[in-house]
């Protein structure tokens, strides 16, 4: 895609940063612990969607994939990222307003900072994201196993599976439209939402559940026929560019 160069040094400093926060240990979480552990994954996810969007917004019409693989590297870090929202919310509100505002300040360093990169560095910054983010086999776990564990058991406890159930329907439906080369992401998740809830509203949970195993026997399944109708009405969100 683009030339991979040299990291840009202040996302990868931030990047540091962030990952020096998570415990080593295997110790219990005290609630200071999943404060921090939460602060490490929200900046991390800040840092990352700061440059998505500055990689988009440089490359214009070829950058409207970095809003796709963000969208996606969100999914697959999907409880890590709620449990760390919800773990936020037990802050009082003064405090949780000043970690708001930490986010924020970062936003803008990263973006003070992407606005004096000279081209070969935008191709070394994009081109290392891009790689970080859509390279699973060879990329590293973007936080530590305590964190991802802690945070999955604090999303665990509040959230229901229903979420990421819905979640993972929506960017499967974006994942098909953008292998075929949709780059328009407000309409496709508009579309895939769509028939996530066509397909949620049309079948019980234990349907749904039984199905999950066997994705490619869902247009077999007795309950589909109520879902169609549904589908099909979410074609007109396309607008004047059916697929």
């Amino acid at each position: 895609m683009m030339v991979l160069q040299r990291h840009v040094a202040a996302f990868l400093l931030l990047l540091a940063m962030a990952m020096s926060l998570a415990p080593r240990t295997a110790t219990a979480a005290t609630p200071d612990d999943d404060i921090r552990m939460a602060t490490q994954v929200l900046q991390l996810r800040q840092m990352i969607l700061t440059q998505a969007q500055s990689c988009e917004a440089h490359y214009l019409e070829k950058g409207r994939t970095f809003k796709f693989i963000e969208f996606f590297w969100e999914g697959d870090y999907f409880e890590v990222l709620h449990g760390a929202t919800l773990a936020w919310m037990v802050l009082p509100a003064a405090d949780r307003t000043k970690k708001e505002q930490a986010l924020r300040e970062q936003d803008q360093q990263l973006r003070a900072a992407a606005s004096k990169r000279s081209e070969a560095e935008w191709n070394a910054s994009c081109g290392d994201l891009y790689t970080r983010l859509v390279d699973k086999e060879g990329r590293r776990d973007a936080f530590d196993k305590p964190v991802r564990q802690r945070m999955a058991e604090i999303y665990a406890k509040a959230a229901q599976a229903f979420m990421r159930r819905d979640n993972d329907y929506t960017i499967g439906c974006m994942k098909t439209q953008y292998n075929h080369g949709l780059r328009d992401f407000d309409t496709v998740k508009k579309v895939c939402s769509c028939v996530t809830e066509a397909i949620t509203s049309s079948a019980t949970a234990a349907q749904l559940e039984a199905q999950q195993s066997h994705p490619e026997t869902m247009a077999s399944q007795p309950w589909f026929s109520i879902a169609a109708p549904k589908i099909n009405a979410c074609k007109a969100l396309w607008g004047a560019n059916p697929h």
